[in-house]
């Protein structure tokens, strides 16, 4: 497992962060349909699953890093923004509102 954290870890960690992001700015500019949106998950569950890997394999060098200030001030106002969207996407409930995709003034227009 050393072996593998050591030589693959952060490659693979950079490789599904451009998919993730990537696919995530198609979404957003609505380039949307069923397996974009399927492979955007995937591959974000997978970034997750190797950025803790990545983590786990650079701990040390990251721990130090978060003792500076400047890192402290940038983690927290980018944390504070992904929780504020997190928690907004949350609210919103699925299909980007209360009401799901298919109702309210616009509904014809999606279909």
């Amino acid at each position: 497992m050393k072996d593998f954290l050591r030589n693959y870890a952060t490659p693979l960690s950079l490789v599904l962060f451009l998919a993730t992001g990537i696919t995530g700015v198609m979404l957003f500019l609505g380039i949307r349909n069923h397996q974009l949106g399927e492979v955007h998950e995937w591959v974000g569950i997978g970034f997750f699953v190797v950025a803790f890997l990545h983590f786990f394999r650079n701990g040390r060098g990251m721990t130090m890093m978060l003792r500076e200030t400047r890192s402290k001030l940038v983690i927290g106002i980018l944390g504070t923004v992904a929780l504020v969207t997190i928690v907004g996407a949350a609210l919103n409930g699925p299909g980007g509102g209360p009401h799901g995709p298919h109702h309210g003034p616009h509904a014809a227009q999606r279909r």
